[in-house]
């Protein structure tokens, strides 16, 4: 279960245009090995940013998983920020993952 508290660091927005230029799941850069076999893979482009402390994701993700990677209707942009924390960075990203399969979950039940 995701952490109600960041919810207020999470705006979405329907997306019209698939964001070309950015990493995938298990693709090459920096999402490279994450997310992998999940309904995301082939379902989200984000870019990440990271330095101490802080971690950010920022992308689209479509919300059905059986939709071609080319249909523009059910995509949403997100935005997740987390920063201040102590615990090793790939806790944080760890959790990013996982808040990323329940959004996709909970805004199909929509």
């Amino acid at each position: 279960q995701v952490d109600p508290r960041f919810d207020k660091y999470m705006f979405i927005e329907r997306s019209p245009e698939l964001p070309k230029y950015l990493p995938v799941p298990g693709g090459a850069g920096t999402l490279h090995g994450r997310m992998v076999q999940t309904p995301l893979q082939g379902h989200l482009w984000a870019k990440t940013g990271t330095m101490s402390g802080v971690t950010c994701l920022a992308g689209t993700i479509q919300i059905d998983p059986k939709a071609d990677s080319s249909q523009a209707a059910g995509r949403y942009t997100f935005v997740w920020m987390c920063n201040g924390f102590t615990c090793p960075p790939g806790q944080v990203k760890a959790l990013e993952d996982q808040w990323l399969v329940k959004l996709q979950q909970q805004l199909a039940g929509l």
